[in-house]
């Protein structure tokens, strides 16, 4: 089941960025104009809201359609913080939203993927999960290997319903690996 969630959550997180920007597309896209605006003006009046050494970063994109992303970490105490995205429209320096970042989909995401929403228990699970999935991947070529000598790569036999599901068992093992 470990394994199933990490797989899972493992390929999700590797869309993050792809699947926040179609389910909060008004952050990220604008309607692309003549000219940007020069940054530097807009980002230090936002270093006067949020601190100047608060500015993680900035991501300036050279996609015309797509907004600017300044990253503000907040310290609220010596063991929280907050970081703050603030969008900005590049053609007219218009603030088109802001959102805490550890309460995005992405950060959910990555959070499950990591750590399973458990910290250093769920991340020492997840380590167990994953030398689980290497012992078996190992164990899965020597079975594999052996098997192979007496059979082509692919071949499904028909024998009986025990023989077929654990050559097709075998296959997707195998070709999930490569």
């Amino acid at each position: 089941v470990v394994i199933a969630i990490l797989s899972i959550t493992g390929v999700l997180v590797l869309f993050k960025v792809e699947i926040d920007k179609s389910i909060k597309a008004h952050l990220h896209y604008v309607k692309p104009q003549d000219k940007f605006i020069d940054i530097t003006p807009k980002i230090d009046s936002l270093k006067n809201v949020y601190g100047d050494a608060n500015l993680q970063y900035v991501e300036v994109s050279v996609d015309r359609e797509s907004s600017w992303n300044a990253r503000f970490i907040i310290r609220n105490s010596a063991i929280s913080f907050t970081v703050w995205e603030i969008f900005i429209n590049p053609y007219n320096g218009e603030i088109l939203g802001r959102r805490d970042y550890f309460k995005t989909l992405g950060y959910s995401l990555r959070n499950l993927h990591v750590r399973l929403y458990e910290g250093l228990i769920g991340r020492q699970i997840v380590g167990f999960a994953g030398i689980a999935l290497f012992i078996s991947t190992i164990t899965g070529f020597w079975i594999y290997g052996g098997f192979m000598k007496n059979q082509l790569f692919g071949a499904i036999r028909n024998k009986n319903l025990r023989v077929k599901m654990a050559d097709y068992h075998k296959l997707i093992g195998i070709t999930t690996l490569l």
